[in-house]
């Protein structure tokens, strides 16, 4: 089972985002941007994935 404060993965912009936010893997999110509104689930992300 995956610990739910475990970040590995995410880095840069985005880790700093989602600390600030309080969220953790698993949890619901909602983002607004542009009128647009995004929904989904935050999952963990590989370490090895493309830093963008």
């Amino acid at each position: 089972m995956i610990e739910k404060r475990d970040f590995s993965g995410y880095k840069g912009k985005a880790l700093e985002d989602i600390r600030k936010a309080g969220v953790e893997i698993g949890d619901l999110v909602r983002i607004s941007k542009n009128g647009e509104v995004y929904e989904g689930i935050l999952i963990p992300r590989s370490e090895y994935a493309d830093e963008n």
